[in-house]
């Protein structure tokens, strides 16, 4: 073999999530993390009652 189906696949592209974690680093999930937080505080402001 000539070896053709490793350049195939190193030029193959990578799912989306794969690539948007690997494009920036730790402070995307650091961003991620408070935006879950957030909405769960959130969450729990929906059974208090009014």
């Amino acid at each position: 073999m000539s070896g053709r189906t490793d350049d195939l696949a190193q030029t193959a592209p990578k799912p989306s999530w794969k690539a948007f974690w690997e494009r920036s680093g730790w402070w995307k999930a650091v961003v991620l993390v408070v935006a879950y937080y957030v909405l769960y505080q959130l969450g729990g402001l929906l059974f208090l009652p009014f």
